[in-house]
């Protein structure tokens, strides 16, 4: 009795083994697949994205495309039944058919920031005014800050920040004749170095320095002349040209009587 009893024990033994070997088995049927699978998906998805989604590059120095934007990614399939152009930013790659591809728009040409914008149509790149020490009628820079001014969308606060900025010189010096308020005003501003700096009293220098221009030594006589014009024009800024040229020629002949 012992030996039938280890016998069914051997007998249950081997079934179990058995029934362990063959459900292993076919848990490795089932990976195996599941690994076969998985390598088709891989290469399913390696091929996707060899053939890529179609970059769009059209939209440099300001171009924008109707269905895309700028760094996206556009594509087309014609699986979907026809589906419409549609913008992808970083989105998941996309099975391009051959026929349905499209090379990119050609680049526009960049075209370059205006100086003077209209107001309201957007500021321009940042711009620093020129500086003003002097050297000039302050109507003339006064037109050159406003343009820049107007460009940068500086409000009356700003451009006086901007303006002070920018004196050098004797223009610097206009600032200790006014109080800490009237600095911060552009109009009051604008008007102290119209006084100091305006056409009016600058003509009254120039006629001074005409009057007082004589050939130097040495000078050439079209050097001479050309300062001579250059000086008129400056002291008589509104003269119209006939005179200007009348002008010139009779302080010319001073300044050749003066050698």
């Amino acid at each position: 009795m012992c030996g039938n009893s280890a016998n069914r024990q051997l007998n249950d033994v081997e079934i179990d083994s058995e029934n362990r070997v063959e459900a292993a088995a076919k848990q490795v049927a089932n990976l195996r697949e599941e690994v076969a699978e998985l390598r088709a998906t891989v290469k399913r998805q390696a091929e996707l994205v060899t053939d890529g989604a179609e970059y769009d590059f059209g939209a440099i120095c300001g171009h924008r495309d109707t269905l895309s934007e700028p760094g996206g990614f556009k594509y087309r399939d014609a699986a979907l039944g026809g589906m419409p152009e549609s913008r992808l930013l970083f989105s998941g790659p996309t099975r391009l058919s051959t026929s349905s591809r499209t090379s990119p728009p050609p680049t526009p040409p960049c075209t370059p920031p205006v100086l003077c914008t209209p107001h309201g149509a957007g500021p321009s790149r940042w711009r620093k005014p020129a500086e003003l020490s002097g050297d000039v009628v302050w109507e003339a820079y006064q037109r050159q800050f406003e343009c820049v001014a107007r460009g940068q969308g500086w409000d009356d606060t700003e451009k006086a920040y901007q303006l002070i900025a920018s004196l050098r010189g004797s223009a610097s010096q206009v600032l200790a004749q006014l109080t800490n308020a009237q600095c911060l005003s552009y109009q009051r501003l604008a008007e102290a170095l119209q006084q100091r700096f305006g056409v009016t009293l600058q003509a009254e220098v120039y006629r001074t320095q005409l009057k007082e221009r004589a050939s130097r030594q040495g000078e050439p006589l079209p050097r001479l002349a050309q300062d001579l014009e250059a000086l008129v024009r400056r002291a008589y800024p509104s003269a119209p040209q006939s005179m200007v040229a009348v002008l010139a020629r009779d302080h010319f002949i001073d300044a050749l009587g003066d050698q």
